[in-house]
C-alpha cells in the first residue's frame, strides 16, 4: 500500500511539473522564484484551511497594477497617440481587457479553469467536494496574481511580454463602438 501512495504522489508531482511547465510556455516566462508562482494559484478558500496567509491577494493587487498600467500604455501605443480614438472609448476598451470578466478570459486562455487533475489553482477542501469550477471573480483574481508573480520574478518587460502573448486586444478599435455605445446607454439610466 505504501508503494502504491509513494508512486501516486509521484505520479501527481509529474503532473504538477508538466502543468506548470505548461504554464510557463504559455507566457513565456520561466520562474527564477517558482514559489512565486505557487503561491498565485493558492485561493484563500485553501489558505482559510491551512494558513491566514494572503499572498494570492498581495499578487492579485500588484498584477491589477501592472495590468492597468500595461493595458494603458498599449492602448495609446496601438490606437491613441494619434488622436484618433476618444479618451473615453480607450477607458472602455481598457475596462474590457482588464476587468475581472477580462482577466477572467485570460485566466482560461491560460488553463488556469476547470476541474480534475492538471487544474492548477489550489482551493480549500469544501469548495472541492462542491465539485465546482472557478468563478469569474476568483479566475480573474487568479490570473492578476500570476501577472503579479511574473512582476515580481520578472520585472515590468516580463510582464508586459507574457500578458501580450494572450493577444488581449481587438484586432481593430472599431470592435469596440457597439460595446462603447451600449456602456454610455446605460450611464444615461
Amino acid at each position: 500500500a505504501r508503494t502504491h501512495t509513494h508512486m501516486t504522489a509521484m505520479a501527481a508531482a509529474d503532473m504538477e511539473a508538466s502543468a506548470y511547465a505548461a504554464l510557463e510556455a504559455r507566457l513565456g516566462h520561466a520562474w527564477a522564484r517558482p514559489w512565486l508562482l505557487r503561491a498565485a494559484l493558492v485561493h484563500s478558500s485553501f489558505q482559510a484551511e491551512t494558513s491566514p496567509s494572503g499572498t494570492q491577494s498581495l499578487l492579485a493587487w500588484l498584477g491589477d497594477a501592472a495590468l492597468q498600467s500595461i493595458t494603458t500604455d498599449e492602448l495609446v501605443a496601438r490606437y491613441g497617440a494619434s488622436g484618433a480614438r476618444p479618451p473615453a472609448q480607450l477607458t472602455v476598451t481598457r475596462s474590457l481587457i482588464t476587468s475581472r470578466a477580462g482577466c477572467a478570459r485570460h485566466a482560461r486562455a491560460l488553463g488556469l479553469g476547470g476541474l480534475g487533475p492538471g487544474r492548477l489553482v489550489c482551493t480549500g477542501d469544501s469548495f472541492r467536494a462542491l465539485g465546482m469550477d472557478l468563478s469569474t471573480g476568483m479566475l480573474g483574481e487568479c490570473f492578476e496574481a500570476v501577472l503579479g508573480s511574473v512582476y515580481l520574478d520578472g520585472g515590468r518587460g516580463a510582464a508586459r511580454d507574457a500578458f501580450l502573448r494572450l493577444d488581449p486586444f481587438p484586432a481593430t478599435i472599431a470592435e469596440v463602438p457597439g460595446i462603447y455605445a451600449a456602456l454610455m446607454v446605460q450611464k444615461k439610466l
